[in-house]
């Protein structure tokens, strides 16, 4: 009697692991989105944050490496409405958690660099009384994150996906600030 349910237990599991379609094959795509960017500074030992929102276009490749999940290649791109040019680059991993569905959920993980640049700033200080030793700050570096979502599979060869990712960075900069009697460093992270 025994031997008969552990014989029906692995068809159960064979068939169902059969009738999963296991993609083991390279893709492409275009991701579109909208990101936010929170800063922080801090100013004479006092913190302040704020934040920015930007469109995100973003381009992928990668290959699908079987029950394994997937690996790819990103280019982001942003839309800052702000005077700020930021892009990033990165690899991720997704483990697909592969069924019998249309629809597959994942988590990932992902590593790239950042290039975030934002000029300006004398401009945006003009009036104030106030001047800052550089024009511009680089809060460019390494990046590193995760990621959730789900793929759902609308033909053979076209899927939609769905999902949120997380990036972030230690990355900071620094300008001196005047008035012309006191000045004070701010770093930006």
């Amino acid at each position: 009697m025994k031997k008969s349910l552990i014989l029906a237990t692995l068809l159960v599991a064979s068939s169902a692991v059969m009738a999963t379609e296991v993609k083991n094959d390279w893709f492409g795509g275009l991701e579109v989105g909208s990101t936010k960017f929170d800063y922080s500074l801090s100013l004479l030992g006092n913190s302040y944050s704020d934040s920015d929102s930007a469109g995100t276009y973003s381009f992928k490749v990668g290959k699908h490496l079987g029950n394994a999940g997937r690996t790819y290649l990103i280019a982001n791109i942003y839309n800052s409405e702000a005077s700020v040019d930021v892009n990033s680059y990165g690899l991720g991993y997704d483990y697909m958690f592969y069924n019998s569905s249309k629809f597959t959920p994942f988590l990932g993980a992902n590593v790239g660099y950042m290039s975030y640049k934002a000029s300006g700033l004398n401009a945006a200080l003009s009036g104030s009384g106030i001047t800052s030793n550089k024009d511009s700050i680089d809060i460019s570096g390494v990046t590193y994150g995760a990621e959730i979502g789900g793929v759902y599979e609308i033909t053979k060869n076209f899927d939609f996906e769905l999902g949120a990712r997380l990036i972030m960075s230690s990355s900071d900069d620094s300008i001196i600030v005047s008035d012309g009697v006191t000045s004070a460093t701010v770093t930006f992270e």
